[in-house]
């Protein structure tokens, strides 16, 4: 994990005086072209690191560059341990067992009880109450490429299950509510593309390296997750149903119509997965309007009960 690394070359660098990229790549199991770009985002970061060329060379901290061991404050390392616990929960390996170690030994000692108790105010548990290892797998080999820089070679089925053979330059794993994504540059494609873990079988590492190309995570993503088929349904719900669309669309969208049940105004996928996520809610919901969705729900249900006489 790149950010467990970098923590560790940063310690190595404040412990001693000089070490060779060679040696940091061997400590770390990376190559020393990973050891550079980390040495690179050190150096955005605000640490300066110079080089020494020749015999008994290596690369430093600049020795004028006044730097407090303990970098970072009380908050800083609170967020950190909670940040890291957070992700422990979904994704396990050594990883991040060892990050969690070394965050905690820059905590000084009289600081330690105060520091991971107010960590442990916020737990934030990412992982599913049932897990599917299977993930874990492709998770450990999508990172094991991101980190070396690794093109990746799949097979995806997309929404419509149409079939194809991907290799992409993967650039981050995205954790969508439950769903797993990895974003990459599609090489077929010739662009920037999202693809949901749990499509993508047969993947394997290549031994093919990429350079990174300029990389803007962010806003542009959102199409992908957004579904623009949608519907506004009026649905009649108890309270155990009210308290699920309270967490996913907010008090604003639901209001009480009598003492056991409420009024509820939000939006579905205006297809076959809309429809099997108000049947989940079995009796204890109630589609109202518009007519055209309650019609296709009651034709729906008619085809399920057909199937099973």
């Amino acid at each position: 994990m790149k950010m467990d690394r970098i923590l560790s070359i940063t310690m190595i660098l404040l412990e001693r005086e000089r070490v060779s990229i060679g040696e940091l790549a061997e400590i770390c199991e990376v190559t020393p072209r990973t050891i550079q770009r980390d040495l690179d985002v050190i150096n955005l970061a605000g640490i300066p690191i110079v080089s020494y060329p020749g015999v008994g060379g290596g690369i430093s901290i600049l020795k004028n560059y006044k730097l407090e061991k303990r970098l970072f404050s009380t908050a800083d390392i609170t967020t950190l341990l909670m940040s890291l616990g957070s992700i422990r929960s979904s994704i396990s390996g050594d990883e991040v067992v060892n990050a969690l170690a070394k965050v905690k030994g820059v905590i000084p000692e009289e600081k330690r009880k105060e520091i991971e108790a107010k960590a442990n105010q916020l737990t934030i548990d990412l992982s599913s109450w049932v897990g599917n290892p299977s993930h874990q797998e492709k998770l450990n080999s999508i990172q094991l490429a991101i980190n070396d820089n690794l093109l990746l070679h799949f097979a995806y089925s997309d929404r419509l299950q149409q079939k194809s053979k991907r290799i992409i330059e993967p650039y981050r794993v995205i954790l969508k509510e439950r769903y797993w994504y990895v974003e990459g540059y599609c090489l077929d494609r010739q662009s920037f593309r999202v693809f949901k873990l749990s499509r993508m079988t047969e993947i394997n590492i290549s031994e093919e390296h990429f350079e990174p190309r300029e990389f803007h995570p962010g806003p542009s993503l959102q199409p992908h997750f957004k579904d623009t088929n949608t519907v506004e349904v009026t649905l009649r719900v108890n309270e155990r149903v009210r308290e699920q669309l309270v967490d996913l669309f907010g008090e604003e969208q639901i209001t009480q119509e009598s003492e056991n049940s409420w009024i509820a105004n939000i939006s579905i996928s205006n297809d076959v997965i809309g429809y099997r996520y108000l049947i989940g809610f079995g009796l204890d919901c109630e589609c109202l309007a518009p007519p055209e969705v309650r019609h296709n729900l009651i034709d729906y249900l008619s085809q399920m009960q057909a199937y099973y006489q």
